[in-house]
């Protein structure tokens, strides 16, 4: 199975290049490789995605990054359908409607909120929320794959 793994806007940015400043050499090649190239994105085999997880995590709760320095997660984990996800920023996301000829339904949802990814569906995953149990479809830079965060969005 694959993960793809997405810098989460100018805060992963930042924090990649705080990471090839104070541990240049010392980089999983995953996070060289997206530190070094033109592409914000880069897909591999879930295993080395937990081990990704694992060494950015080990470093922000280490707090070898400095105090505060990461808010939100900086790496985004493409989930696979089953995985448990956590929406990373506010978000305005569309709802399954009750009925076949209801109008759209478009509601927030915050931060923080967890679900389930019950199927990917075009550009958007379908995700079973908790504790609502409402299905919404939301983009996957939006989430994040809770398997590969044990601390994700805790704050």
């Amino acid at each position: 199975m694959y993960t793809t793994i997405t810098v989460n806007g100018l805060g992963g940015s930042r924090f990649l290049s705080v990471l090839g400043t104070k541990f240049p050499g010392d980089l999983p090649p995953v996070l060289a490789g997206l530190l070094a190239g033109p592409a914000d994105s880069v897909e591999v085999e879930t295993d080395l995605a937990e081990e990704v997880a694992d060494f950015v995590e080990r470093l922000i709760a280490g707090g070898a990054l400095g105090a505060d320095a990461v808010v939100e997660p900086p790496l985004l984990f493409s989930p696979n359908v089953g995985d448990n996800v956590a929406i990373v920023r506010d978000a305005l996301v569309e709802f399954q409607v009750p009925a076949r000829r209801a109008p759209r339904i478009w509601r927030f949802v915050s931060r923080g909120t967890r679900g389930r990814v019950i199927a990917h569906q075009g550009e958007t995953d379908r995700v079973l929320l908790e504790p609502s149990r409402e299905i919404a479809y939301v983009r996957p830079r939006s989430m994040t794959g809770m398997r590969f965060w044990s601390t994700a969005l805790a704050r």
